[in-house]
């Protein structure tokens, strides 16, 4: 197995596949080297980004070569024991643009670069419980059971998103 660099990605139909494939035009030492089919787990299909390193490896020793893992080294994703992040990038694969993290407590983060899913579901509930009325009578106020009610779904989205 060698760990070549992607200089183009893109998706078409491929040698016996029916389907869509994800091909990867890579360099490796220098030259040029053939389309190479990326294969991805099942349910998570990501689009190469350039200078991606890719794992290949050839299929019953001729020329056919399949990409069999994948690593972005321009950006710098750590992960804790028992956690793990899916994320995207730019078209340049320099910058991360969202991210979800599912952590080993069982708690779930969706994010991109300025915000939290889980930041403006708080700020909602927050704006629902002071949640102000003009006009006649001017001292309308939120039922407290009410309030109780948006704590309530304000702990159980706490339990699961951070």
């Amino acid at each position: 197995m060698n760990i070549i660099k992607v200089i183009l990605s893109v998706f078409k139909k491929f040698a016996k596949n029916e389907d869509n494939s994800q091909i990867a035009k890579t360099i490796e030492g220098g030259e040029f080297v053939s389309e190479v089919e990326f294969f991805q787990t099942p349910g998570i299909v990501s689009g190469l980004t350039p200078s991606d390193q890719i794992v290949v490896s050839k299929i019953d020793g001729g020329g056919y070569r399949v990409g069999i893992a994948s690593f972005n080294y321009k950006i710098g994703i750590e992960a804790t024991s028992g956690q793990t992040k899916i994320y995207s990038s730019d078209n340049t694969g320099n910058t991360k643009q969202a991210e979800i993290i599912l952590n080993s407590d069982g708690k779930i983060k969706l994010s991109n670069n300025s915000q939290s899913i889980k930041t403006l579901i708080d700020e909602l509930i927050d704006e629902l419980i002071n949640f102000k009325t003009f006009g006649s009578p001017s001292n309308h106020t939120t039922d407290p059971g009410t309030i109780t009610n948006l704590n309530s779904i304000k702990t159980k989205i706490g339990q699961i998103l951070y």
